[in-house]
């Protein structure tokens, strides 16, 4: 009988891993993707001489450099190179960020028209590879 009850016991134990890596298994699957930036204005429409917050937020399974452009003149560019060439543009947040990050910054809106807030997560240099991008677009009235 004492036999019959450690073959359960150790059966019970197996099932408890199997259950354990299973859910594991099942959590990592719904994890945040490896690389991920995202843009928020708030307000996306607002008068002159209004503040607004923009904020990136995402995830960096390794340290990354976190770049926002705000544009005034045209769409985000594919790389912040290249946004940053662009006459207006303005570099606003300039950061390293690993893990789960949020960054944010308060400004008043100085111009009307349709502006545009762009987000670039890259490699460290020298590299620069990009890893993310997000843009939002919003409106000073």
């Amino acid at each position: 009988m004492q036999r019959v009850q450690k073959v359960g016991h150790r059966t019970a134990i197996a099932a408890a891993i199997a259950a354990i890596v299973a859910v594991a298994w099942s959590a990592s699957a719904l994890a945040l993707p490896a690389y991920s930036v995202h843009v928020n204005v708030v307000p996306s429409t607002l008068p002159v001489n209004m503040t607004f917050t923009v904020t990136a937020h995402g995830n960096s399974s390794n340290t990354s450099l976190l770049k926002v452009l705000l544009n005034r003149k045209s769409g985000c560019a594919h790389t912040a190179a290249q946004d940053a060439a662009h006459p207006g543009d303005s570099l606003k947040i300039d950061t390293m960020v690993t893990g789960a990050y949020s960054r944010s910054k308060t400004f008043t809106a100085k111009q009307g028209g349709r502006h545009w807030a762009c987000a670039y997560l890259t490699s460290l240099p020298p590299s620069h590879f990009l890893r993310a991008r997000a843009d939002m677009a919003y409106l000073v009235d």
